[in-house]
């Protein structure tokens, strides 16, 4: 006996009857990640003007200061954008790290070598002064071949590659972790065996620039990197910015937050600022909008990467940003907030530059746009209420990215389906209804979990038959947010004449 119920796997084969095709149920909105942090920094070495993901300590230093150059501690004095790695504890998100190109900055070499009637120079693999570390010689072939050699690189005595039995074209193809491209300008020879080690000169870490570090629309460097659409980030700073770059690298900061829309960018505090300088600065340098988040003064940290783990006066933009990435965007990372379970985020300050603001002076630098750290008898070290440049929460910024993020990642998905609104009727369509309810969902998810108050979806009131002619849908989306515990009034009656009631 035969059916006229059909299973298909294509609208094309249905045939007559009942045809079953089973589809993909639709997919659930996926709250976004608002954790990834972004470091434009001065570093030793590493390629520069490239976002690199770094998910550990270890994997940082391997690409941008290797062990075989100082393997038991590390020149914060030389290098001290270093410190925003110290006693941070990275996010799930990520660290994406851009390493500068300092104005200046070379690459060492070995300076050319004669091989024949031409030369050969063997380069660092990038720009620095480590590049000078680099040693290199060159001996008798292992095989014997006259007319080959071996040659060693070496890098003090953590670093030692033999190369053997290499002819010229050997020689130039050498992959060397440390080395860039060796070239040859019209060799005939390989060079002849050297006495002993001679070291590569010339190297140079040269001297920032603002510009290296902000970039600008005609060069894609520095903070420049992270406007990429495909750029993932959250929140950015600069790390560890020289004292006279300072006003124009924030200036670049806050431009990013506003050309972007994607985060939070952490402005760097200048050095030895006084409250009363900090008070005005927001508005001396047209810093104030939703987004940038400001923090004053310096903090002092033990430098743990010094022999005596001296406490050092250094930038807390990166405790700051770390504080902020590692927290929920519902919720502030100011007072308690700085707490993760029992991981105190800022324990690593132990003092700040600057101790003598009042509680008055905190709070008119909150108003300013400010958020100063505060050493408190109980908490410790905080963010004295978490506010942006412009007066407002950052948790309340924090949030609309995430939700908006969370809505537009879902959203995506829906581009140029069909828009079936019946909008005389009020009604939704399966697709439109499935985008609404979609959104809806996640929304008393989110309610449920107390991350937001309350909410209301209207695809409706918004529209007119005639945008939606052309494809245009508008959706007003509106969510009530929790404030935060800022001002705790304990309302306290105690005496002798007290008196309760029924």
């Amino acid at each position: 006996m035969g059916s006229i119920i059909h299973n298909i796997s294509t609208l094309s084969a249905a045939q007559y009857g009942v045809n079953i095709l089973e589809v993909a149920p639709p997919s659930s909105v996926k709250s976004a990640v608002s954790s990834v942090v972004g470091m434009v920094a001065d570093l030793p070495w590493g390629e520069t003007n490239a976002v690199t993901l770094i998910t550990g300590a270890a994997e940082f230093f391997s690409a941008f200061y290797p062990d075989v150059f100082d393997a038991a501690t590390k020149d914060t004095a030389t290098y001290p954008a270093l410190r925003a790695l110290l006693r941070k504890r990275l996010t799930a998100g990520g660290l994406k790290v851009v390493r500068i190109d300092a104005t200046g900055a070379t690459a060492a070499t070995s300076g050319s070598i004669t091989a024949g009637t031409g030369t050969v120079t063997i380069p660092a693999k990038h720009k620095s002064a480590l590049g000078n570390q680099i040693a290199y010689w060159f001996t008798a072939a292992t095989g014997g071949d006259a007319n080959k050699r071996d040659l060693t690189i070496s890098i003090g005595s953590a670093y030692s590659v033999a190369y053997t039995d290499l002819d010229l074209a050997a020689l130039i193809a050498i992959d060397d972790p440390y080395l860039g491209t060796i070239t040859d300008t019209s060799a005939t020879a390989m060079p002849s065996i050297t006495p002993g080690p001679t070291l590569f000169s010339g190297g140079s870490d040269g001297t920032a620039a603002a510009g290296d570090y902000v970039g600008s629309s005609s060069s894609d460097v520095g903070v420049r990197k992270f406007y990429g659409a495909s750029v993932d980030v959250n929140v950015l700073f600069v790390a560890e910015c020289p004292s006279g770059l300072v006003d124009t690298v924030n200036a670049g900061l806050v431009a990013w937050g506003q050309d972007t829309d994607k985060g939070i960018p952490v402005l760097c505090t200048a050095h030895g600022q006084a409250a009363a300088d900090a008070l005005t600065y927001v508005a001396d340098n047209s810093l104030s909008d939703d987004r940038p988040f400001c923090c004053w003064p310096r903090i002092k940290a033990r430098d743990l990467f010094l022999a005596d783990q001296a406490v050092t006066v250094m930038d807390g933009n990166a405790f700051a940003a770390f504080a902020i990435a590692n927290q929920e965007p519902w919720l502030s990372p100011g007072g308690a907030g700085k707490k993760q379970g029992s991981t105190d985020l800022l324990a690593g300050i132990v003092g700040l530059e600057d101790e003598s603001a009042t509680m008055t002076m905190l709070n008119l630098l909150n108003a300013a746009g400010v958020c100063p750290w505060f050493i408190d008898r109980d908490l410790g070290i905080i963010l004295h209420r978490a506010v942006v440049t412009d007066g407002s929460r950052l948790f309340a910024r924090r949030a609309k990215d995430w939700i908006n993020s969370s809505f537009a990642g879902f959203a995506v998905g829906f581009a140029e389906t069909q828009l079936d609104l019946n909008f005389s009727e009020q009604d939704l369509g399966p697709n439109t209804g499935g985008l609404i309810d979609g959104w809806k969902t996640w929304l008393e998810t989110q309610k449920g979990l107390r991350r937001i108050q309350e909410y209301t979806v209207d695809p409706f009131s918004a529209n007119s038959q005639s945008n939606l002619d052309v494809g245009q849908w508008q959706i007003i989306n509106k969510i009530k947010l929790y404030a935060m515990i800022e001002e705790l009034i304990s309302l306290a009656q105690i005496g002798e004449t007290v008196q309760f009631h029924d």
